[in-house]
């Protein structure tokens, strides 16, 4: 019975170095086996017995014997080792073989007609079915489509801030797609582009890790924007519509309001379309980050349509937790630093409103960027203030 090997020790924060010269599949598997799981990755096996091969033959042969005897206990790492020596001994331009894979059915038939258990049998059956490139390509798909709705997820839950992180999980969904159907209809041998280009650079261990990476923060990143999602009105009642379009008006919340490029002509365009297009009369969480992206230098920042949202999505450090009459929340703004900029949410029945501040010299300026004013509040609303993450 082959056993495993432990590697040589090395220094913090490196990783076992692959042996220079191993001669048998006790190093061979040693080397492949993590120490702490106790499981042995064929990919990595088969890589090392292609360099043996090249190196010693007669030597890779009698290794893959005996590696393959040591695998036989799990036919799902058998297949899998078999094929990845296989695909890359070719790669790898050497000449002979060593055994040829017999194939799925011959497997099946073979594990069927032993004399095992027959739930030992089945359990066998399943592993070998499960990595055949068909079952291994549609897992891929699979997993390429959940990667793609993770980031639809994403982007719903988000104002664009998060279009960094949706790029690259939409990029490797659909590698992941492209990789598992030639898997499965053509002769891929289910490695990614991500995988290879990242592997041409850093090696195998960090194309594994980023290859895996990449599903694993998309499904967290998704699931923590669902949770979110899912405190947020899914759908607008007549009422809060009806609301939601009073806000701003001079006889309701404001006294007074004036056009925001009288004085602060970096600041108009931040809601386009207001207010014909559908989701401009509702989206003032999205056009309060805005504002405060534009103040924190993105000149470009917009907002985009969209449904009311919990106070939780501005990006302030927190509001208050009273509720500020309006010359409370102005003196306030003005005890904070020169230039500080965050946001107000006026206190209403219905559906709350949220604009923007900024201390000028002293002078606390309200600005309603869903609309495009400087605005002047009614001295009977309540309001609780929040400063801006970006400063």
């Amino acid at each position: 019975m082959l056993g495993n090997r432990t590697p040589a020790a090395t220094s913090p924060g490196q990783s076992p170095a692959t042996p220079t010269t191993p001669s048998s599949a006790d190093d061979l598997i040693g080397w492949a086996t993590d120490p702490s799981t106790g499981a042995t990755d064929p990919r990595a096996l088969a890589n090392m017995l292609v360099n043996m091969f090249h190196r010693d033959p007669d030597a890779a042969r009698q290794a893959y014997n005996d590696i393959t005897q040591h695998l036989s206990c799990n036919l799902g790492d058998l297949n899998r080792f078999s094929q990845e020596f296989n695909t890359q001994l070719i790669e790898s331009n050497a000449t002979g073989s060593i055994k040829p894979d017999p194939g799925y059915w011959a497997n099946v038939r073979g594990i069927a007609t032993s004399d095992l258990p027959l739930g030992d049998r089945i359990g066998m059956i399943w592993d070998t079915t499960r990595s055949t490139d068909g079952m291994q390509g549609a897992g891929q798909v699979a997993g390429g489509v959940s990667e793609l709705v993770a980031a639809g997820v994403i982007a719903g839950a988000s104002d664009g801030m998060t279009l960094p992180l949706e790029i690259p999980i939409v990029i490797h969904g659909a590698d992941e797609i492209a990789t598992g159907l030639n898997r499965i209809f053509g002769d891929g041998d289910g490695r990614t582009v991500t995988y290879n280009a990242v592997n041409s650079v850093l090696g195998p261990w960090m194309a594994d890790a980023v290859d895996r990476g990449i599903p694993f923060v998309a499904g967290v990143a998704a699931t923590g924007s669902g949770f979110n999602m899912a405190r947020d009105p899914w759908m607008v009642t007549p009422a809060d519509r009806a609301a939601e379009t009073t806000i701003g008006s001079a006889d309701a919340i404001y006294s007074s309001k004036i056009p925001l490029e009288t004085e602060f002509p970096e600041l108009v365009g931040i809601n386009p379309g207001y207010p014909n297009v559908p989701g401009t009369t509702t989206n003032c969480v999205l056009c309060v980050n805005a504002y405060m992206e534009r103040m924190f230098g993105n000149i470009d920042a917009v907002a985009t349509p969209g449904l009311p949202l919990d106070p939780v999505h501005v990006r302030v450090w927190g509001f208050s937790e009273a509720s500020l009459s309006v010359d409370t929340a102005i003196s306030r703004i003005r005890s904070l630093p020169n230039g500080s900029f965050g946001a107000a949410v006026i206190e209403q029945s219905g559906v709350d409103h949220v604009i923007g501040y900024l201390n000028r010299n002293g002078v606390a300026t309200f600005i309603d960027t869903q609309s495009g004013h400087i605005v002047t509040l009614s001295p009977g609303v309540t309001v609780r203030i929040g400063e801006s993450i970006h400063q």
